[in-house]
């Protein structure tokens, strides 16, 4: 059988050797030992990764298979040029084949989602008061940890991902927690020190589709179907997305208006912002010029 390969077909084969710009994440740090960790992981919803199955469980990759495999490779540098740095790096994860844990900056997504930083405050908001309450019952020199159950936050939330493209198509929906403590000193003054937690499945349903437009490659759609099955045949492999912020420290703290999370994590670049006041812009147009070039 005979394949023709026009030259964009050629770029999108060949771009997959390229190397792909990778962000530096926030340092590593050790919580205090008082602040509990997450909760277990959520249970899986019914119908979650319907399309993508089990490993290696379809057989061998055919042409097709190793098709969708180069159309998503051409996805992540279109998108890591475009400013969609995270969504690059998730799908990158997938096509490596490794299945291991992926950890988001936590900072990095509030920063771009800033409906989801505000989401994470009222979180932390109610879980604290609470744990305020409890401590401050007890008297001075005393403390209290709190640790919430895991929320939902995604595309069904109201203008959801309406700053950030990116994240809508690194991780769509997904879920957060915040864990932290309530101290009360001898003087009677208390502080609060929390963290906020994500979580989500990097799989694919059955049914669903998406189709992107940017100047790399124009408008393509991608079917769950098609790249879930790269797992059934073993050219990718799904895996679970977890992060965890900074320790995020509230002085002379009252039992009520906790200030939004920090976002001072560290990154080479954020994500690309959709159009929210303090995000930077992406290099679409600077990506779009040398796509003009070469073609």
């Amino acid at each position: 059988m005979t394949y023709f390969i026009n030259l964009k077909s050629l770029f999108f084969f060949s771009v997959t050797l390229l190397p792909l710009t990778t962000a530096t994440p926030r340092p590593f740090q050790i919580l205090p030992r008082s602040i509990p960790g997450p909760p277990p992981d959520p249970p899986q919803p019914s119908g979650d990764g319907t399309a993508s199955g089990i490993y290696k469980s379809g057989g061998s990759p055919t042409f097709s298979d190793h098709e969708i495999f180069a159309l998503c490779k051409t996805f992540v540098y279109g998108a890591d040029l475009y400013g969609w740095n995270n969504a690059a790096a998730h799908m990158n994860h997938y096509l490596d084949n490794t299945g291991t844990d992926y950890e988001n900056n936590v900072e990095d997504m509030m920063h771009d989602i800033p409906q989801f930083r505000t989401a994470a405050q009222t979180l932390v908001n109610s879980a604290a008061k609470a744990a305020y309450e409890e401590v401050k019952a007890k008297g001075p020199d005393n403390s209290q940890t709190f640790q919430t159950e895991w929320a939902g936050y995604g595309y069904f939330a109201p203008d959801g991902f309406a700053c950030s493209k990116d994240w809508y198509y690194a991780d769509g929906a997904f879920s957060y927690s915040a864990s932290g403590e309530v101290s009360i000193g001898k003087g009677g003054e208390a502080s609060l020190q929390y963290v906020i937690y994500v979580f989500d499945r990097y799989n694919w349903d059955a049914g669903k589709s998406t189709q992107i437009s940017f100047p790399i490659i124009g408008t393509k759609t991608f079917t769950d179907d098609e790249i879930g099955r790269l797992n059934k045949v073993g050219l990718a492999r799904v895996y679970v997305v977890r992060g965890k912020s900074a320790v995020n420290t509230v002085e002379k703290y009252e039992g009520e208006g906790v200030p939004l999370p920090g976002i001072g994590g560290m990154k080479v670049k954020r994500g690309r912002g959709d159009g929210c006041p303090g995000q930077s812009e992406s290099l679409g147009s600077k990506a779009k010029a040398i796509w003009d070039d070469v073609f």
